[in-house]
């Protein structure tokens, strides 16, 4: 049982630091935008969807994240996720 406790802690640990390193990409990505007087984009619809990704076949940051509460997903503009 001590052996699977510590593995398990080893386990959050990793994953606690993980979720800080993704939520610094996060915030370092927002201000990079936000200095040049732009923003992580907000996407309404799929067609706006299927817009950016015409443009685009690299990873990109867009303005999505689950950062106030796991599981639920905000834009960067305080709106919900909601699938159409």
């Amino acid at each position: 049982m001590i052996e699977e406790r510590d593995l398990l802690n080893a386990n959050l640990t990793e994953m606690t630091k993980d979720m800080e390193r993704l939520q610094s990409l996060f915030n370092q990505t927002r201000k990079h935008c936000t200095d040049q007087g732009a923003d992580l984009v907000v996407i309404d619809s799929p067609k706006e969807q299927n817009f950016i990704a015409s443009f685009t076949k690299k990873r990109t940051w867009i303005g999505l994240n689950d950062i106030e509460q796991e599981g639920t997903w905000k834009w960067v503009d305080g709106t919900p996720l909601t699938l159409q």
